[in-house]
């Protein structure tokens, strides 16, 4: 499948089917295909955070905006929240925020609806249309499903 191409389906099944052959066809590449479904074709891929705000947030403002919440969350779910002080990353962004705790809040934060800087993707292509599928409202036709195929650098 071309990058940004739209590709129509009619049905569920010819959904499905169109996301095995893409599948099938990503399977020898080094990490495959990932998938992530849109509640509105309309929308452009953006997370929360960006379709949300006025402007956009540093990473410093959004921890600082974690911090301020974390207590309210922290009352509501009975679980203490492991979130360090804001530091800059020594190294890169990503590996950064794969080792530091305040990932895992994150990651709880955008899975209840909070505006996050989080895109969710899945290696699953079932996780992503039934997911957007179930909060889409009913008077909406059009649904939207986006594909990255990541290529080694």
């Amino acid at each position: 499948m071309e990058p940004n191409k739209e590709t129509r389906v009619s049905t569920w099944r010819d959904c499905e089917q169109l996301l095995l052959k893409i599948e099938k066809e990503n399977k020898k590449s080094l990490t495959g295909v990932w998938f992530r479904g849109v509640s509105n074709a309309e929308w452009e891929l953006k997370t929360t955070l960006e379709r949300r705000t006025s402007r956009p947030l540093s990473v410093a403002e959004y921890f600082q905006l974690m911090s301020r919440v974390k207590p309210e969350i922290e009352i509501f779910t009975g679980r203490a929240w492991e979130l360090p002080e804001w530091s800059e990353p020594e190294t890169d962004f990503g590996g950064y925020f794969g080792k530091n705790p305040a990932l895992t809040f994150m990651t709880h934060l955008r899975h209840f609806g909070f505006p996050s800087p989080l895109l969710d993707w899945s290696r699953s292509p079932y996780v992503a249309p039934i997911s957007r599928l179930q909060r889409c409202k009913p008077e909406r036709t059009r649904r939207s499903m986006s594909f990255q195929k990541h290529q080694p650098t």
